[in-house]
Parts: C-alpha cells; sequence; structure tokens
C-alpha cells in the first residue's frame, strides 16, 4: 500500500483470503451465560458496562441496553433512576465484572449509597479480568 501511494507502482497482489465469520461469544462454561439467561426470563433490562458481559447486549441474551464506559454501569442505572424515578428502575439492573468494579464501578456504587438510590447492581465475578487476558486483580489476593 505504501509503494502504490508514494511511488504510484500498480502492484499485482493476491487477494485475500476469506475466513468464516464468528460472532464474538462468552467462554464456554463462563458463569456470567447463566445470570443473562435469568435476567432475559424475568424481563430485566441490563445497564451494561465494559468487558467480556457486554456481550449479554447480542443475541441470543439480549439483555443490555446501555454500554457507556468502564465503570459506568452503576452510575447510568443511578442517573436513569433519578430521571424516571424507582418504579421505573424496579425493571432495570447494573451490570459489572469484578475487576471492572474495583478499578472505577466502586465510586459509583458509593455515590448510589450516598445519594440512597434504590437501584440493584449484580457484581459479575469470574475472578479475573476475563476481556482483556486473564490478568489477577485485587479480589483475586494474587499479585506479581
Amino acid at each position: 500500500m505504501l509503494r502504490k501511494a508514494i511511488l504510484h507502482d500498480n502492484l499485482e497482489l493476491p487477494k485475500p483470503e476469506s475466513v468464516p465469520q464468528r460472532p464474538p461469544i462468552l467462554c464456554p462454561g463462563c458463569p456470567h451465560r447463566s445470570v443473562f439467561s435469568i435476567l432475559k426470563k424475568l424481563k430485566l433490562h441490563g445497564a451494561g458496562d465494559i468487558g467480556c458481559y457486554t456481550l449479554g447486549a447480542v443475541a441470543p441474551l439480549n439483555v443490555v441496553y446501555f454500554n457507556v464506559c468502564m465503570g459506568a454501569s452503576i452510575s447510568t442505572l443511578h442517573g436513569i433512576e433519578k430521571a424516571k424515578g424507582k418504579d421505573y428502575v424496579k425493571n432495570w439492573v447494573a451490570l459489572i465484572g469484578d475487576s471492572t468494579f474495583l478499578h472505577t464501578g466502586v465510586n459509583s456504587l458509593m455515590n448510589m449509597v450516598y445519594n440512597k438510590t434504590t437501584g440493584t447492581v449484580i457484581i459479575l465475578d469470574n475472578s479475573t479480568t476475563g476481556m482483556t487476558g486473564h490478568q489477577d486483580h485485587v479480589a483475586t489476593s494474587k499479585t506479581l
């Protein structure tokens, strides 16, 4: 591409091979799958967060409706309650992973408690930082 752009060489490159497409899925045996299945059966909506549990937004789970940034699920639910009221959030939960909760979500939970918000928070604990390579975090009791 650089030779073509800079030197204006017309290169005959082979056509790239096509690979089968595969949608992202939760890992086999993931404990989050059952949580999403139950939430779906109960017709609850999820304020999501960054992590592998973001996959709760896609078929066949279809539970997560929002996913803004790391640690935002709890503060999003808090905002929904403040905007729409306590009755509205009875059908909502905030979903956040154990690693993300300890990284940024705990601040939002403290804010919810301080402001007397009633929303439900579910911390999806898989004892690792699953989405970025299975690193240890504070709750695993392991350090480098």
